[in-house]
């Protein structure tokens, strides 16, 4: 998916997906230091909606394929960042 309209962004620790984090510590993460809003199991928002923004945590493939099924993995090796382009 590609858009002029946003910003994409993964975030991972190598070219093989080969680290995680535990879910609940990300998590923790997300809402304790950046209060972003958790809007589903796996994904959260800015709490105002400004700017716009929605964040997801997966688990992805060893090809980097993956899919957000509104449920949380256990553990996570990729943050998956859209930002509306100003």
């Amino acid at each position: 998916m590609w858009s002029s309209q946003y910003y994409y962004f993964l975030i991972q620790s190598d070219d093989h997906y080969s680290e995680v984090i535990k879910s609940s510590r990300l998590i923790d993460f997300l809402t304790n230091e950046l209060h972003l809003l958790q809007k589903g199991p796996d994904s959260f928002e800015v709490e105002n909606h400004l700017p716009w923004l929605q964040v997801a945590i997966v688990n992805a493939q060893a090809d980097g394929s993956f899919s957000t099924q509104n449920n949380c993995p256990e553990y996570v090796n990729i943050i998956s960042i859209i930002k509306l382009a100003n």
